[in-house]
């Protein structure tokens, strides 16, 4: 069996506390991008995880998944490590689907595996994601939207992340995080992308200020991008556009991924190269 696990981009994500039982809440839009891993799973006599790059068997999140069962899992790693771009979420929950058959437990499944895999169970390219990643409010979005992401090489710590926004509480609103929520999917399910201009946001940009992610940001805007903006807890940022920029692939098809939602054709490319 060979299955795709597709990455995941951050259309806003604000952190607006921290729970009782030690998680953070949290308002975002996550959007399913056509950068993937690609897993061939098969039995055998073992539990066996192999992968490209990353961690491999019991470090890797599918252990956690398979539990001793009896297949060999190979990844080959497309989606860069560490980058806030879901792959480990999206390989786990690649697996679930594959295992477990009935929604109800492997959402289950999904959630004790980590925040983030169970937005992946989703048929949908598109969710509003509440709590701790348990709350999920699936859509489509349709239209023209194209996608360029950047992978600077670095990885950024998500529990490190977290520790520091609530040591500065830095803690976004919550009816303001809802109202904004809502009025980007809104503009999401309507296609009128240039509206999205200023609404972005990320929590933990407010902790990477400046350096290579303002970098990112204003050579996009320059080049023609409709906003752009750290996903999760980083280090990787994208830019989003209305139009696939012809311009940016000829001359840096081999520094960034050229993508675009699922429902469509894309077009990617990886580079740790730094930005002009």
């Amino acid at each position: 069996m060979v299955i795709k696990a597709h990455a995941k981009i951050n259309l806003s994500l604000f952190v607006t506390g921290r729970r009782e039982d030690g998680y953070h809440d949290l308002r975002s839009i996550f959007l399913k991008v056509g950068v993937f891993d690609t897993i061939f799973i098969k039995p055998s006599f073992r539990e066996e995880i192999h992968a490209s790059a990353g961690p491999e068997g019991k470090d890797n999140l599918v252990a956690k998944v398979l539990r001793n069962l009896p297949y060999h899992v190979y990844i080959q790693k497309k989606i860069p490590m560490g980058a806030g771009l879901g792959g480990g979420s999206s390989d786990a929950a690649a697996i679930i689907k594959y295992f477990f058959k009935d929604g109800s437990r492997a959402f289950e499944v999904a959630l004790l595996t980590g925040s983030d895999v169970p937005f992946f169970l989703i048929e949908e390219n598109a969710a509003v994601v509440r709590g701790r990643g348990e709350d999920i409010e699936p859509f489509n979005v349709i239209g023209h939207l194209f996608v360029v992401i950047y992978y600077p090489g670095l990885i950024f710590s998500t529990a490190e992340g977290y520790r520091e926004l609530s040591r500065k509480r830095l803690y976004f609103n919550e009816d303001e995080a809802e109202e904004r929520i809502r009025e980007i999917k809104e503009i999401l399910l309507s296609g009128s992308y240039t509206r999205l201009r200023g609404l972005l946001f990320n929590s933990f940009e407010l902790i990477h200020r400046g350096g290579v992610i303002e970098d990112f940001k204003d050579f996009m805007v320059r080049n023609g991008a409709i906003d752009a903006l750290m996903t999760g807890s980083g280090s990787a940022m994208f830019a989003l556009f209305d139009h696939f920029p012809f311009g940016l692939y000829r001359e840096y098809h081999d520094r960034f991924f050229f993508t675009a939602p699922v429902y469509s054709g894309h077009f990617f490319q990886y580079s740790s190269s730094k930005i002009p």
